[in-house]
């Protein structure tokens, strides 16, 4: 295998380390909605970290089938304390539209140097972004509603999770 030798690899690279980073802080978030004792936020947060993992799993996967000997990166700390059932919704929101920005770099990057397997393999993820965003608003506007109830964020959770 050999050493990264595009600037997309050397990207793809780094996205590693973000998408291991979130798997972490949406594993945090989950333990916060579980301390809270709502059960579907909990899920939901747990699922978003097992996502994540995955997709780190996928870009590493990607970079050794170009025969480029991927590497994990030092991952740092995760925030680990939030206030109530609102604050973590809202940073979710807030880290997915950055990783929607470093994913777009990485399209960007594959595109003008005509790496089409890396643009092909790119925008998957920039598919998901759009539904990450747009799950993150929805559930942001649910949870800042002015008298929202833990109930009631529960109910609507449990059937957005029933409607996939």
């Amino acid at each position: 295998m050999t050493k990264i030798n595009s600037e997309f690899h050397k990207l793809l690279q780094e996205q590693i380390g973000l998408e291991l980073v979130s798997s972490n802080q949406y594993l945090a978030m989950s333990i916060h909605y579980d301390n809270l004792d709502m059960p579907q936020m909990t899920d939901v947060f747990k699922g978003h970290a097992d996502e994540e993992y995955d997709h780190a799993m996928q870009m590493i996967h990607y970079l050794q089938d170009a025969g480029i000997k991927p590497e994990v990166p030092e991952i740092p700390a995760v925030r680990n304390d939030f206030d109530g059932f609102v604050e973590p919704v809202r940073v979710a929101f807030e880290h997915e539209q950055f990783v929607t920005s470093k994913i777009e770099k990485l399209a960007r990057v594959a595109r003008d140097s005509y790496d089409f397997s890396g643009e092909s393999f790119i925008t998957k993820f920039i598919d998901e972004q759009v539904e990450e965003e747009a799950y993150f608003s929805r559930l942001l506007a649910i949870v800042e509603e002015e008298g929202a109830t833990v109930f009631e964020i529960e109910n609507w959770v449990a059937r957005e999770i029933a409607a996939k």
